[in-house]
């Protein structure tokens, strides 16, 4: 369980069918193109050699353990095609062409189609009011249009706490009861419930269920029979992954609970070459008119402390070289997506993963920028190192320990190599960083004990001495109840250990501060929060094995190494027998070699 203040995370739901009026006749689009996607045309100077290079990106990523579909076209031709990993893990399936992932946000862009199609069809107008299609819409909310809707500028809050058995009806309601975090049209705030509304909208102005409307007005016409919203029978005998995240399985979209909240923002499934087929029906004007595509792709609201817009449903910037991109990320557990568009070149890239690093979308925009660099000629920076499989890893797999406690164990995991790094000296090996992150980690470890054993005392006064009164307001509350729903389940804390802190890569002085509860029988992993030294995340229940995961691959040249994609690090190691027949591992550190000793 979670206290998520750093990321919004979105809500699954599962399809229902309302009642509804008779549907009006479906403006049609005057013609379909290809289910396929368009044929190449001849070879050009430097293809060859830009798609040796992609796909030794590919093999390189395979060889650190990425699972997903990577897709690149460009003018037609298409550069990379690979398919990587397992869809399943416990029956060994492979990623094939077909297998369909949790696409997350780019449901957004099917949305915003389906409202524009609407629109076209004079069904409904994007300047209406909310109110014209919903019932119930409070005094706060009248003045909501659909467009403020559309481009994220309704002044909603990201989410909503919504059960999963919830109706549309009670969707609708949950959400208009929510405060308004901002006054409508005022300023961008991404909002995944305001998507939820327009789904909601979609259904009554069109007389159809979500899935229905946007499988006839554009699925069915741009050959897209991979595609739809999560658990309709179209899609149930089609090979799925299972969404994991660092450590376990994290959920299958083939088990997503039965509700409706999530439909239009984040509910729909597909795979690479569907989401190729959309990218030409939203460029091509065919399948999506002219005039809903510039209105998709004109800006309509600019993102705060952004260099990016956004249109509707679509995200929209223009790089510092001056080339165009429109494109749109999806997040849900154990799911990552990316689709881009780069118009100027003609280019689409797709990546998508069952793989949910760190909770957030890093590894697929890290992924989708060194595939953009390499399409253009450039040599992006921080490579994975040219690896093989690991199944010439035996001497590496194992448990060693520090001189200092901490300990690294590497495994063989369905055919990829994976290391864990439990304790402060060893977190700090693979984490080296030109901030102060030693010293920041070591101040959050410090502060989490002091916390946690506050709260395991039900020690208010120690806690207000730690923390200023907003964040005991934040996190207080929450640590202590969630403390107490473990020893009432589990008896008393027999002790607190405490693994180490890591560095976020992606926030300023963020670092996550790890804990473990042992109970009578029981353990719980959890960790606190803190950015810049503020306490901002408190979770419970999380049960990783170690705070450090990274996978690892013996190298080409000899020797091993461990990649963080998130941060961009190559780690190398060696093994090597001492003079008394043992096994050391040894890694690099600045002030000289680090050696490890084998324990089993």
């Amino acid at each position: 369980m979670t206290l998520a203040t750093c990321a919004l995370l979105l809500a699954l739901a599962a399809p229902a069918t309302p009642a509804a009026p008779p549907a009006a006749p479906s403006a049609a689009p005057p013609s379909a193109p290809p289910s396929a996607p368009p044929s190449a045309p001849a070879d050009t100077t430097g293809d060859g050699r830009r798609m040796a290079r992609l796909n030794d990106y590919a093999d390189r990523l395979d060889a650190f353990g990425f699972c997903g579909q990577l897709l690149l076209e460009e003018r037609g031709r298409i550069l990379l095609d690979r398919s990587l990993g397992l869809a399943d893990r416990r029956f060994g399936v492979a990623i094939t062409r077909e297998t369909i992932f949790g696409i997350g946000s780019i449901t957004k862009t099917f949305t915003a189609a389906a409202i524009l199609r609407l629109d076209s069809q004079g069904r409904l107008k994007i300047t209406d009011r909310l109110s014209a299609h919903l019932k119930g819409v409070p005094p706060d909310k009248q003045g909501i249009t659909l467009g403020e809707l559309l481009s994220h500028r309704a002044g909603l809050r990201p989410d909503a706490d919504l059960p999963d058995s919830s109706s549309r009806e009670d969707v609708v309601r949950r959400i208009l009861a929510q405060p308004l975090a901002y006054a409508p049209g005022e300023r961008f705030s991404y909002s995944n419930i305001g998507f939820d509304l327009l789904a909601a909208v979609v259904e009554h102005a069109s007389g159809t269920d979500y899935d229905t409307f946007v499988r006839r007005e554009f699925l069915v016409p741009a050959g897209m029979d991979h595609t739809g919203r999560a658990g309709v029978r179209a899609l149930a005998l089609l090979p799925a992954a299972r969404g994991e995240n660092e450590w376990g399985e994290a959920s299958a979209l083939t088990e997503w609970p039965r509700a409706w909240h999530g439909t239009g923002a984040g509910r729909m499934v597909s795979n690479a070459h569907d989401l190729l087929r959309w990218t030409h029906a939203l460029e091509g004007g065919v399948v999506m008119h002219p005039r809903e595509r510039d209105l998709m792709f004109a800006v309509h609201a600019i993102e705060p402390d952004s260099s990016a817009s956004y249109g509707y449903g679509m995200r929209l910037e223009t790089l510092p070289s001056g080339t165009r991109l429109r494109m749109h990320g999806g997040d849900v557990p154990g799911y990552r997506s990316e689709m881009r568009m780069y118009p100027d070149a003609e280019r689409v890239i797709i990546v998508l993963t069952n793989q949910d690093l760190w909770a957030l979308g890093v590894q697929r925009r890290t992924i989708a920028n060194t595939l953009s660099r390499l399409a253009q000629g450039i040599d992006p920076p921080n490579l994975p190192p040219d690896a093989l499989m690991p199944h010439l890893a035996e001497p590496a797999i194992g448990a060693w320990q520090l001189p200092g406690g901490g300990r690294i164990e590497i495994w063989n995991r369905d055919g990829r190599l994976r290391l864990s790094a439990t304790g402060q000296d060893a977190v700090d090996l693979f984490e080296l960083d030109p901030r102060d992150s030693a010293g920041v980690r070591a101040a959050a470890q410090q502060k989490t004990r002091a916390l946690v054993t506050a709260a395991i005392a039900n020690d208010t006064t120690a806690a207000l001495t730690l923390l200023p009164r907003d964040e005991y307001e934040l996190g207080w509350p929450f640590l202590r109840h969630e403390i107490e729903t473990v020893t009432n389940a589990f008896g008393a804390i027999d002790s607190v250990s405490y693994p180490g802190a890591t560095t976020l890569p992606f926030e300023g002085f963020g670092t996550r501060a790890y804990f473990q509860l042992h109970l009578a029988g029981d353990a719980r992993g959890a960790f606190i929060g803190w950015l810049d030294g503020r306490l901002f995340d408190v979770t419970v229940g999380d049960e990783r094995p170690s705070p450090t995961l990274l996978p690892v691959a013996p190298l080409k040249g000899g020797g091993y190494a461990a990649f963080d994609m998130i941060r961009g690090r190559t780690m190398p190691f060696r093994i090597v027998r001492a003079s008394d027949g043992a096994f050391e591992l040894r890694l690099p550190a600045p002030g000289g070699e680090v050696v490890a000793r084998r324990l089993r």
